[in-house]
């Protein structure tokens, strides 16, 4: 195993960083979460308490980076307009 471990990312809560780390491990990348054990009992996110990082091995930062910036790109929204619910609908 890797001696050196490096942040990829930050996340807010522990359940999006647990997508996350489930999208790295399905291209092979070994993960880390490491958080504040108090943030996931409360299940808050106040003065960093709920923030996540996502560590992987140093070898595999560049492609763990590249996998998650595709996980936050979407599309422009080319439909309708979106209501309060966010789903969208035909103007």
């Amino acid at each position: 195993m890797e001696k050196r471990w490096v942040t990829v990312a930050v996340e807010d809560g522990q359940m999006r960083a647990s997508v996350l780390k489930a999208k790295l491990e399905a291209f092979g990348i070994p993960v880390i979460l490491r958080y504040e054990s108090v943030g996931v009992v409360i299940g808050i996110t106040v003065d960093g308490l709920g923030k996540v990082k996502i560590l992987v091995p140093e070898s595999y930062a560049s492609q763990a980076r590249e996998l998650l910036e595709e996980s936050f790109s979407f599309p422009p929204w080319e439909g309708g307009e979106v209501n309060e619910g966010g789903e969208g609908f035909e103007a």
